[in-house]
């Protein structure tokens, strides 16, 4: 299993901000997942929302505003946005999960990987990931999914994609085993409870984990070991009777 923060740790700082994505490297995570949102003057902001309501001391339309003026608003913990490049070097060796939000922002995204390494990128709008893996096959692609998981398999399958990222209500056994019988990944979002996290470990042994609080998910329990090749396991005893066979001669 991968502990991937979810938009830094943020359970444990503002959501998408500097403090969060420290606290994620500092939890030795995985992978950390983030949002970005194209501005008015074609940059890339890390936002969840498409507005600065629900985290600042004002409201402010993403799209409406350049990156300059979106980053001198101050957030409610005293913070300011990021832009992507910001995250690029504050991340240290931590990989990152990049998610678009916005329509024609794979190609804002791309010359800003160039150089970059550990990076992948997901979306619910599914063409953008595919112009990604088109330009850089390089590049990891996630198509995300509220619902119809096996048709979400299926397209990402078409894609080439790396794999699926999911809502945690929708894995079940089925999805879990025919995206793992293709070479999917799968990682579901968000997961903060410790004992909903058991059973999904217990369940889907390979899953990724989106969740704001990783650090709660410490230990050796929580990643998956390299396991040996499955065999079919010894009856416990001979079988008798009818289906017994008969030695060959």
């Amino acid at each position: 299993m991968k502990i991937i923060g979810h938009r830094g740790a943020a359970g444990l700082a503002l959501e998408n901000s500097k403090e969060a994505f420290l606290l994620a490297r500092k939890h030795k995570v995985d992978a950390i997942e983030l949002d970005v949102r194209l501005t008015k003057d074609k940059q890339l902001v890390v936002i969840h929302d498409e507005d600065t309501g629900r985290l600042a001391e004002r409201d402010a339309r993403v799209r409406a505003r350049t990156l300059a003026e979106l980053k001198r608003i101050k957030l409610k913990d005293g913070q300011h946005l990021l832009s992507l490049q910001d995250v690029l070097k504050l991340r240290g060796r931590t990989p990152l999960l990049i998610e678009l939000k916005d329509a024609r922002s794979a190609a804002v995204l791309l010359p800003l990987l160039a150089k970059e390494a550990r990076i992948s990128v997901a979306s619910f709008r599914h063409e953008e990931v595919r112009k990604i893996t088109k330009e850089r096959p390089d590049i990891p692609i996630y198509l995300l999914s509220r619902s119809k998981p096996l048709a979400i398999i299926q397209k990402a399958d078409f894609y080439g994609a790396q794999g699926i990222g999911l809502n945690r209500w929708i894995i079940n056994p089925v999805t879990y085993a025919r995206a793992r019988r293709r070479g999917l990944d799968i990682f579901v979002y968000k997961v903060n409870d410790k004992f909903a996290a058991w059973w999904l470990r217990v369940l889907y042994p390979y899953l990724g984990l989106c969740t704001g609080y990783p650090d709660r998910f410490q230990g050796a329990f929580w990643h998956t070991p390299k396991l040996p090749a499955w065999k079919p396991p010894k009856p416990d005893r001979p079988v008798t009777g009818k289906a017994a066979k008969k030695p060959t001669r």
